[in-house]
Order: structure tokens, then C-alpha cells, then sequence
């Protein structure tokens, strides 16, 4: 199905009016569920947006959807009260419609200003979009009062069930934020409203994104424009999916790249090894953050968000030569590589070291690999890197452990999840962070594809490594890849393989 040009020249945009009480979230829904964290002004104090916005929906080239972002009703109560003066104190359905509401408000002092604009685009728009905020109970006058009004508008409303945090932090995929979910949907049906959705505008769910469109579909009555509607729908599942592919082959790419990662050094005497590991490391350590911080910002990027959500690692100046000096000597390198160490708190101070010695490019990973290197060595692994040194041609070595393979990834993993889950209110307010313990990806065909590649390791591996991200493809690379990606995508699943409930 594809929409004519003859239909994209008749095409006429569907006018919703984004509606509710004042500071409900009704920017910062806009701002989701169009992707732009531009679009108005959101801030925690009441009456931010004074003026009515809009903010299009374009298919190929053409306005969709005319989104319209009211001012909050503040004073739908003292207005009841003047439609019931002026009726000699009854109030029928027909006094509470929205054209009778602005004939009653016309004349009203300037403190209904900010309701006359709500309520004229309401009378304009087609469909009715109403912010409620679920850690609010509808119980408040204020959404007594409007809930009344607006059972009487005539047009089309969907509820839309705002999950915000009151402490404005993103949430862990899982948690309830709606204390009053089901105050309000016994409050909606005294009102007779009885389409809802869940949408929340800081922690994005695409599902219900989804569902919220079909919600509109659904009153869109305009056959050229439903037909548009549905391609949209259909091409923001398809974008979904690209920035989940696009996701997976960073990672795989990475992964690999880094499985390949060799540092060698020769003509190495008996009693300079620990000096020449302990420089082959710190190259080897550079080599993996730099390499972790670039695929972050590709994944970024995927996603279309800025590198500097990203939150990076700060510490005290006084503290550099302090922690360099204790973690970097040789005695200390002789203790950590022989597995006497204390474990994870010197693993985390190395760490730390690492993450102020290159700069902040690993945007923490300094730590997260440290914390893993202390709780390695006290597992009585040695450490993150695989040392090995010939004799005889007096060559040191460092390739990967699984084990940081497995780390990075899913750090990656949880970036991507993140990201997707983010909403784009939050963009310039909040930053996101891996974790310094992500969960563990215990998949069992991943571990052993990680210690398959780890096998390979070797000169000829590392020198087809080169020549694969340089663009020269071979059928053993990409077969690797291929398996890698299809493991993957059950750690990072496509919209397809996502069940769309209904509302509630």
C-alpha cells in the first residue's frame, strides 16, 4: 500500500488539541512522541506554556497531523460557576458544550485567558488528546471540574495516562509510577470516558506508541488521511526496527573488533617483563575505552540523541598522581598480575586511574572495567587481559578476556535499551549512565561464540581483522558477524518480535 501523489496533494491534517489542568506533561508528551526536544518549554513550575504551539506530522513532505499544545486549565471550576449563574443555577448538557463555554467566557475578566485558548482549540480540532498525570489523583477539584467539562465536548478524547516521576528521573524498565491508575479509570467512567492509553512522556515505550496512533486511526474518518495515517504507522515501526539494526551491527562490530586486539612487544628480558606488561596494559586499556566510548556515540547517534547526555566520570585533581603513583607502580602491577590483590577495591582504584590517565573518554569505563579486574582477580581469575610470554623469542603479549567481552557488550546492551526507552523530554535535563553493573548476559550460545572468537585470537585473526574494518570482507568475518547478530537479537529485539498489548 502507498499513498499517490494525488492523495498527498488532497491531503487535509488531522487537528488534535493536546488538553488538561496545568504542568500535567502535556509539552513534554509532544516532545516524545514526535521526537523533538525542542519543541516548547518544559519546566516544573504550573503555567509554563502560555501560548498555543503546534507541531506537525509530515508524511513525505506533507502536514499528517496538526499536534496543538495548549495552555493548562486553571480555572474550569470558577467557570462551571459562572455557566450556572447565568443559568439561574442549572446546568445542561447543551450549556457545557465548548462553543457555549467560549460565548460564556467572552466576556470574563482577563484570569480565563489561558482557558479560552485551551478551549477554542478543543472546539477547532478533530480529535481531543487529554494529559493525565498518574501521580495525581483525580480526586483535585481542578480535575473534577475539567473532566466534567470536557464530558460534554462532542469530539473524540483519548486519556492519555502520563507516568510522570515526581523526581524527574528516569525510571528502571519495570517500575510503577502510576500510584493512582485505577482512581482514575473508576474516575474516567463516572464521566463516560472510556478510551485511555498509556504513554509516558520520560520513559518511552514504543509499543505504546503504537497503540496511541491506532487509538487516533481509529477517529480519523477521512479515508485519504486514515490511509496516510496507517503508512505512518507502519514507517515509524520500520524506523524502530532500523535503529535496532543499526544498534546490533555497532555492537557486533565493536565486539569483534576488539576480540581482535592484540599489543605485543619483543626482544622483552626475564626481568623487564612486568615493566614492559604493565606498558603493553596501558595501551591495551586505552585501545578498549577509546573503542567503547566511539561505539557509544555511534549508538548515540542511531538513536538521534547528543553525545553529551552521555554522563562522564569526574574526579578530584588532587587524587591524579595520588592514585597513579599507588596503582601504576611496579610493585602494585607485580601484586595485581600475581593475584594478590585485595580485589574489587583495588580493581576499582585502578580503575579510577585509568578513567583520569586517558581523559574521560571512557566515560566511566575506567571504573567499570577496574571494578571488574578487582572482582576477576578475587575470583582468582588474573585479570582482564590474556598475558602470555615466549621465552625463547622474548615476546610479551595481551589479547581480550572473554570475560571484558562479555562486560562491554553488555554495557552496549544496556546503552541501546536505554536509549529506547528514553523520552525526549528529558534530552537536555538529564543525563543517561552505564552502569557500573550492568546485568549479566548469561546467554549460553553468546559465551560460547565469545570463547570461539577468543580461540581464533591469533596473528592471522588479528591481521583479517584489519583488513575486515578496513572493507575488505571475508567469508569468515562475516560469518561471525552473521552469528553474532542473530544472537543478538534476542538481547535487542526488533519491533516485530514486540507484543502490542491493548490499553489496559
Amino acid at each position: 500500500m502507498r499513498a499517490t501523489s494525488e492523495e498527498l496533494q488532497k491531503l487535509k491534517p488531522v487537528v488534535i488539541s493536546v488538553i488538561g489542568p496545568t504542568n500535567e506533561g502535556k509539552t513534554s508528551v509532544l516532545r516524545t512522541l514526535t521526537a523533538d526536544p525542542t519543541f516548547g518549554q518544559v519546566n516544573a513550575r504550573a503555567g509554563t506554556t502560555v501560548l498555543v504551539e503546534i507541531q506537525k506530522v509530515m508524511y513525505k513532505g506533507v502536514e499528517l497531523l496538526q499536534l496543538v499544545d495548549t495552555p493548562g486549565f486553571q480555572m474550569s471550576g470558577e467557570l462551571l460557576e459562572r455557566l450556572e449563574e447565568n443559568n439561574g443555577g442549572k446546568l445542561s448538557p447543551d450549556l457545557l458544550k465548548p462553543d457555549h463555554i467560549l460565548k460564556t467566557v467572552a466576556g470574563l475578566d482577563d484570569n480565563f485567558r489561558h482557558d479560552i485558548k485551551a478551549w477554542k482549540e478543543v472546539v477547532r480540532s478533530d480529535i481531543v488528546i487529554y494529559v493525565a498525570n498518574m501521580m495525581e489523583s483525580p480526586k483535585q477539584s481542578l480535575t473534577q471540574d475539567t473532566l466534567s467539562l470536557l464530558s460534554n465536548a462532542g469530539k473524540p478524547i483519548i486519556v492519555l495516562f502520563n507516568n510522570v516521576n515526581a523526581s524527574g528521573k528516569l525510571l528502571n524498565p519495570g517500575e510503577e509510577a502510576d500510584l493512582f491508575r485505577k482512581d482514575w479509570i473508576e474516575e474516567l467512567r463516572r464521566y463516560k470516558l472510556y478510551l485511555y492509553q498509556i504513554y509516558d512522556a520520560h520513559r518511552r515505550n514504543f509499543s505504546n506508541e503504537v497503540e496511541l496512533f491506532e487509538k487516533i486511526l481509529v477517529h480519523v474518518l477521512d479515508p485519504i488521511a486514515h490511509k496516510i495515517l496507517k503508512l505512518e504507522i507502519q514507517d515509524r515501526q520500520v524506523r524502530e526496527r532500523r535503529r535496532m539494526e543499526r544498534s546490533r551491527g555497532i555492537i557486533a562490530d565493536f565486539i569483534l573488533n576488539t576480540a581482535s586486539v592484540r599489543k605485543s612487544r619483543g626482544d622483552i628480558s626475564p626481568d623487564d617483563r612486568e615493566i614492559a606488561r604493565k606498558e603493553l596494559a596501558d595501551e591495551f586499556n586505552k585501545e578498549i575505552f577509546i573503542r567503547e566510548h566511539q561505539a557509544h556515540i555511534d549508538i548515540l547517534a542511531a538513536w538521534d540523541f547528543k553525545p553529551g547526555i552521555l554522563e562522564r566520570m569526574v574526579l578530584p585533581l588532587s587524587s591524579i598522581d595520588r592514585e597513579a603513583n599507588d596503582l601504576f607502580g611496579s610493585d602494585a602491577w607485580k601484586k595485581y598480575l600475581s593475584g594478590a590483590t585485595t580485589g574489587a577495591a583495588v580493581g576499582a582504584g585502578i580503575g579510577l586511574a585509568l578513567d583520569i590517565a586517558f581523559a574521560g573518554l571512557s566515560l566511566g569505563t575506567g571504573t567499570v572495567i577496574g571494578g571488574m579486574i578487582g572482582g576477576l582477580v578475587g575470583s582468582g581469575i588474573n585479570g582482564f587481559h590474556h598475558f602470555s610470554y615466549d621465552k625463547h623469542k622474548k615476546i610479551i603479549t595481551i589479547t581480550p578476556q572473554k570475560d571484558v567481552l562479555l562486560l562491554l557488550l553488555a554495557r552496549a546492551v544496556q546503552l541501546v535499551r536505554k536509549l529506547q526507552a528514553r523520552g525526549k523530554a528529558l534530552e537536555d535535563g538529564v543525563q543517561v549512565s552505564v552502569s557500573l553493573n550492568p546485568e549479566r548476559i548469561e546467554d549460553k550460545e553468546l559465551i560460547a561464540f565469545t570463547d570461539e572468537i577468543l580461540k581464533k585470537n591469533d596473528l592471522s585473526l588479528f591481521n583479517r581483522g584489519l583488513k575486515y574494518f578496513a572493507g575488505e570482507k571475508n567469508s569468515n568475518e562475516e560469518k561471525d558477524r552473521s552469528k553474532l547478530l542473530r544472537i543478538m537479537e534476542k538481547l535487542l529485539p526488533s519491533p516485530d518480535e514486540i507484543s502490542f498489548s491493548s490499553a489496559d
